[in-house]
């Protein structure tokens, strides 16, 4: 995305107050040209700023009740979308191993849940790994079903493949799902694993630059699909980014393709068969 800075205000004001939110914590966010980290403590970074205003666009209005995110880090992509899906509940599991003040930033995380604020109310956060502890995780929140599902763990294809299985039992037709920085960290066989469950008739990469790629079902939230329609919003493939391992994969159904250099936006419109989902969403 460009122009952000300008274009976007209100992620700028969401930005203010998750800054005064961590300040009650007694940590202060730092800023760095895409990411946001704790001022003065190695841990995990943010989510990329773009992500910011594309997974708003998407996800306002979206019927979601229960979110679950693989990685934690230190919360923001936590609250973040707590303050986006109003009144779903979000857990997130991390073993809060990434960089020397892990530990520090999962307290952070558990002070940031107690706090007086609609999102942070709605906030969990569990010790664990996934996969192995997904399923306990979410019994003991529970979390009988996963509307939402965001892998943002240990960025390698072997590891994000297993955060997606230890979900799965719990996704139905109607979940969402993110994976997180599959450009930044060519997680392209891990791409292949969920395009190739065919659960889901739309599964695209989104503009922004760490590659973040969404599956749903259309006929359950159009207004997400609706989004996705608008300029800007699915990726064109940038040459700066590419690899050499990545030039010879093809993802015709995701809208791009690595010698895509236009902004033509194009879905996947073949039908799949449907996934016999072992839970689905009540009424």
């Amino acid at each position: 995305m460009t122009g952000w800075d300008p274009l976007h205000r209100a992620e700028h004001a969401w930005l203010d107050h998750a800054q005064a939110l961590y300040a009650q914590t007694g940590v202060s966010l730092r800023e760095t040209p895409v990411h946001y980290y704790l001022d003065g403590m190695r841990t995990g970074g943010s989510i990329h700023k773009d992500d910011l205003f594309v997974l708003r666009r998407i996800l306002t209005g979206v019927d979601v009740e229960t979110a679950f995110v693989v990685g934690a880090a230190f919360g923001f992509s936590s609250l973040f979308l707590a303050s986006v899906l109003r009144g779903a509940t979000v857990l997130s599991l991390d073993n809060w191993s990434e960089g020397t003040d892990g530990r520090r930033a999962g307290a952070i995380c558990a002070s940031l849940a107690a706090l007086d604020d609609d999102a942070c109310r709605r906030l969990r956060f569990a010790t664990g790994h996934s996969p192995q502890d997904t399923g306990s995780s979410l019994e003991a929140a529970a979390m009988g079903q996963v509307d939402l599902a965001f892998i943002d763990g240990l960025h390698t294809n072997a590891q994000t493949m297993l955060d997606l299985e230890g979900v799965w039992p719990r996704l139905h037709h109607g979940s969402l799902v993110l994976l997180h920085d599959v450009r930044l960290f060519r997680l392209h066989e891990a791409l292949g694993w969920l395009v190739g469950q065919s659960a889901f008739d739309t599964v695209v990469m989104l503009n922004t630059a760490p590659g973040t790629v969404i599956a749903f079902n259309r006929e359950v939230h159009p207004t997400a699909f609706r989004a996705l329609q608008e300029p800007g919003m699915v990726a064109h493939w940038r040459p700066e980014l590419s690899t050499p391992e990545s030039t010879t994969m093809r993802f015709p159904a995701l809208g791009w393709s690595p010698d895509d250099d236009t902004r033509e936006q194009r879905h996947h419109e073949t039908p799949r068969p449907a996934t016999r989902w072992p839970v689905r969403r009540t009424a």
